[in-house]
């Protein structure tokens, strides 16, 4: 369990027109996507194209969401997760609407929500699809309804929230953390609860006990430093333990596990970590330093103007 005032909190603040973003800009986009999809359905040269309609629309519809919560420097996570349900209840809705219209040979305009599902009863009773002989009807197209909306509505909140949840904010200077300094590979953790015990004390030498690996390793632990890249006074650590299987196809699953993610660290402390990442590779492979380190400062220009006051509004 995190400890409070160690780890960075998101403080639940926003760009005043972040709302107007997520909700008018994104809606509205929402609206049109959704109305392509339902006549994109109808006229669909395949039916198993169908199948994966919802796949560009939830993940689309989810990558819009998050582009624009970033744009906005939006820290609030349940008015990202509102923009996402409102979002897609609209993408679908307007799907919905679209398809009747085709599917009645553009004659059938229904707007309320008890004649959609009166028409969607009447249209389920006669069938609408049919793949590899299956025809889609009755409780089976009233469950892939369902499973459709439930995707879409579900991509539109998770993707988002995955995207950002990695992401610090500094306060201070108002924009996103973006530098960003990986270091590996190490043997992996023992005892992660208490090796994660040490390190909220501050005993980060616990780290120089880590043996060193090659990165080609199938186990290994690598750990990240992130920092402002404007003010400098925000350090966030993050420790994750990599696990790569193959499976019976002969492909490569990773598993990642975190140990610590975004822990408050002071610049001394980074120094004292930086200084403990080994100088040379483990035997193995010719290779440059072994502790791989890359930094990563691209900021997005957007992001460094502090000239817009945040709404103070808390998650």
């Amino acid at each position: 369990m995190a400890m409070p005032g160690l780890y960075y909190n998101r403080s639940g603040r926003f760009k005043f027109y972040s709302p107007i973003a997520l909700f008018l800009g994104c809606g509205f986009c929402s609206i049109v996507a959704g109305v392509t999809y339902g006549i994109g359905n109808f006229y669909s040269p395949s039916a198993y194209l169908n199948l994966f309609l919802p796949l560009v629309m939830g993940f689309g519809l989810g990558g819009l969401i998050y582009l624009v919560a970033k744009w906005t420097h939006n820290r609030n996570t349940a008015m990202v997760i509102s923009a996402g349900l409102v979002c897609g209840l609209l993408l679908e809705y307007s799907a919905f609407v679209a398809w009747i219209l085709v599917v009645s040979g553009w004659n059938i305009l229904v707007v309320l929500p008890q004649d959609i599902l009166y028409v969607l009863g009447e249209l389920a009773e006669l069938g609408v699809w049919e793949i590899s002989g299956i025809e889609f009807k009755g409780f089976i197209l009233y469950a892939a309804w369902v499973l459709e909306v439930g995707f879409i509505l579900g991509t539109a909140v998770v993707f988002p929230l995955m995207k950002l949840k990695p992401m610090a904010y500094c306060e201070s200077c108002r924009r996103w953390v973006t530098g960003h300094k990986s270091i590996l590979a190490f043997e992996l953790i023992d005892d992660p609860a208490g090796f994660r015990e040490q390190l909220e004390r501050g005993e980060f030498a616990v780290l120089g006990s880590l043996a060193a690996v090659l990165d080609t390793a199938p186990e290994y632990t690598s750990y990240d430093l992130s920092n402002c890249t404007g003010c400098n006074d925000l350090h966030l650590l993050s420790i994750e333990m990599i696990k790569n299987t193959v499976d019976n196809d002969g492909k490569t699953q990773t598993n990642k596990i975190d140990v610590i993610r975004n822990l408050l660290i002071d610049a001394e402390s980074r120094g004292l970590i930086e200084e403990l990442a080994p100088d040379e590779t483990v035997a193995g492979e010719p290779a440059p330093d072994a502790a791989q380190a890359t930094e990563q400062d691209h900021a997005d220009p957007r992001d460094l103007s502090p000239a817009d006051e945040d709404e103070p509004t808390t998650a």
